[in-house]
């Protein structure tokens, strides 16, 4: 396992670098093969014996059925951190008990049974046109945020219709993304 270069970068003010150490976790994980999915439960005698590295091989010794020893090396075989313990257990969740996104058609124009207003999030990109995109995130859900407050203080009947364009699929736009999840959170 190695890191990008810019996290190589960094792995010398870490003990031992978090990415690294969660991609070793991973591989444990991971080493039970397909079944059932597995989460860590408890990681006991951990040792770091040298600090700052950026690239390890990792050896994984069954202990148990829910527990394996971690042994992270340098690429020259000198050890850099040892887990004595990881114990993992079964992650119990049917797909029907996850989170998923249900896009639902809206109806057509004239057939609504209450009011409402749409706020199209493309309308808000036209007055804030920024190139950095947190700084778009940012100006957009600050914009939406306005918009929802508005809203809520107002006593206008019906509801407040947030469109957003690209939220979600293949290649989603953050800055939509984020307003999406912003909205999903206010419901």
């Amino acid at each position: 396992m190695a890191e990008r270069p810019q996290e190589a970068a960094e792995a010398g003010s870490y003990t031992l670098h978090p990415a690294l150490f969660d991609a070793a976790l991973h591989a444990a994980l991971l080493a039970e093969g397909p079944g059932e999915a597995r989460i860590p439960l408890a990681c006991t005698g951990v040792s770091v014996h040298e600090t700052g590295a950026s690239a390890a091989r990792v050896r994984l010794e069954r202990l148990g059925p829910d527990e394996a020893r971690v042994t992270l090396t340098g690429m020259d075989g000198r050890p850099l951190a040892t887990v004595e313990s990881l114990v993992t257990r079964v992650m119990k969740v049917r797909p029907t008990e996850l989170y998923q996104v249900a896009w639902r058609p809206a109806a057509e124009a004239g057939h609504t049974d209450t009011e409402h207003e749409l706020l199209d999030t493309a309308d808000l990109l036209d007055q804030h046109r920024r190139e950095d995109m947190p700084g778009r995130a940012r100006e957009l859900v600050t914009a939406v945020l306005a918009r929802v407050r508005d809203r809520v203080a107002g006593t206008r009947p019906g509801r407040l219709l947030v469109l957003t364009h690209h939220a979600g699929g293949d290649d989603p736009d953050p800055a939509q993304a984020a307003v999406a999840g912003f909205v999903r959170s206010t419901q």
